[in-house]
């Protein structure tokens, strides 16, 4: 007897239920995972223009000052432990934009260099 497969639609407020019990450790390993879904899925369906918006995104103003407030406060041993939270984020959100961006950059170099190689080849296959 064979068996079908079963297909469970969750919505994100039940995914976001389900990360609140996970232990760091487990939040660490569903991150990492997480992550590299979203570059595949990036890579296959974004199109030029979405390439250079995340290559064109900027950090927020905003958002840099206060890192830089909380890294000083950080640097002077004042920091509490909500605002180490805090830059901690502030951190990881500056890092995962700045990666996004640099795959951004490496996925339209990627696809500009195929297409000069098949434009090349094109032209070789005509002469």
């Amino acid at each position: 007897m064979s068996t079908a497969p079963v297909t469970t639609k969750f919505t994100v407020e039940q995914l976001l239920d389900t990360l609140e019990q996970l232990s760091p450790q487990e939040l660490i390993e569903f991150e990492d995972q997480f992550f590299e879904i979203k570059q595949k899925r990036i890579a296959s369906f974004a199109d030029e223009n979405t390439l250079n918006q995340q290559i064109a995104y900027q950090f927020p103003e905003k958002k840099k000052l206060r890192m830089r407030k909380l890294l000083s406060k950080n640097n002077a041993g004042t920091i509490t432990q909500a605002e180490k939270l805090e830059l901690d984020g502030l951190i990881e959100e500056f890092e995962q934009k700045s990666l996004e961006k640099a795959e951004a950059m490496s996925l339209l170099a990627q696809r500009k260099q195929k297409h000069k190689a098949v434009a090349t080849e094109g032209k070789e296959n005509h002469s």
